[in-house]
């Protein structure tokens, strides 16, 4: 209980201890004691890692297709780094990389 002004109220774990809450999470999921969890925190993390993972491969993919870009129309400026990005990527995870050996 977390007094404000002369009113009490009850913060989540959620909100008053981020880590505890994961490490609580975790440990409920684990034991397999879907009561204890706080159903609603939880899909919050998991569309906020969504989210997070999505604005991160959109920023990943503009600087690739700025420095292709880079790479195909200024020639003349052209470093080693366009050498390296003209190799062929993989398609899939489990495929090796050349840039790997």
């Amino acid at each position: 209980m977390v007094k404000v002004g002369l009113k009490v109220t009850s913060m989540r774990l959620y909100d008053r201890d981020f880590l505890e809450w994961t490490e609580a999470t975790v440990q409920a999921i684990r034991t397999g004691r879907w009561n204890d969890i706080d159903r609603e925190a939880l899909a919050e993390e998991i569309e906020d890692l969504g989210k997070r993972d999505r604005r991160e491969v959109i920023s990943r993919l503009q600087v690739l297709l700025q420095h292709l870009l880079k790479c195909k129309y200024q020639p003349e400026q052209q470093s080693s780094s366009c050498v390296i990005a003209s190799v062929k990527i993989p398609k899939s995870p489990t495929e090796k990389s050349p840039l790997c050996g």
